[in-house]
């Protein structure tokens, strides 16, 4: 009995020296996050889609500067991986109650200088955003579909959005967020990331910033 005693004793020793298997997740596709590029970009729609899926958001905001400037390339990433491309992954996310008004005014503000370089500029998901930047200011959205339905954004409707929590502090420009109640989230920038990996959704990386017309940068 005694033997067995220290057996059992020798497993559980055992099992606290021997580090567990660290999580790992496979990224079928390469993804970037140029600050040279205007707009949005194939790791910004990740991130962004990431966080609006790990919060049940309608939509989702993050901040181009929030993400690294690095090429992900596909493969198999833990989660120290993860974290290189973040510039905040213990940042919560918020969720703020928005009207339809008030996200087409954040998202003219966010084309006031492009087709310039912007590390700012404004990563979304839940919605495509059709706009001419040669429009006059407060005239350059044409449009603002909500997915996965199209339907019209509704100045008067009002939707759950979204964002990191420097975002909601009013960082990156955003100072409409600043002024609004956030709800907090038990749920950080990087934990959104991993539940999304986890749910094995295939990311679709479609255009959600369209310009209209010919007239491309």
């Amino acid at each position: 009995m005694l033997i067995k005693k220290y057996f059992i004793f020798a497993l559980l020793l055992l099992a606290t020296l021997v580090p567990a298997k660290s999580e790992s997740w496979i990224i079928p596709f390469n993804l970037s996050n140029p600050y040279n590029a205007p707009g949005q970009t194939s790791l910004g729609s990740f991130v962004a889609e990431a966080i609006r899926y790990a919060s049940d958001a309608q939509i989702a905001f993050i901040s181009k500067a929030s993400i690294r400037d690095k090429q992900l390339e596909a493969g198999e990433y833990d989660e120290i991986k993860l974290c290189s491309y973040l510039f905040y992954p213990d940042d919560h996310i918020a969720k703020i109650m928005l009207s339809g008004e008030e996200i087409y005014k954040i998202l003219e503000e966010n084309l006031m200088i492009y087709p310039q370089k912007n590390p700012a500029f404004l990563q979304v998901a839940g919605i495509v955003v059709y706009f001419s930047y040669l429009s006059p200011p407060n005239q350059r959205i044409k449009k603002v579909l909500l997915l996965p339905l199209k339907t019209i954004l509704e100045p008067k409707e009002i939707y759950t959005v979204a964002v990191e929590e420097s975002l909601a502090k009013g960082m990156g420009g955003c100072l409409m967020l600043r002024e609004k109640e956030a709800t907090y989230l038990p749920i950080t920038l990087l934990e959104s990331v991993k539940k999304y990996l986890d749910s094995g959704i295939i990311f679709n990386n479609i255009p959600l910033w369209i310009q209209e017309g010919k007239e491309k940068p």
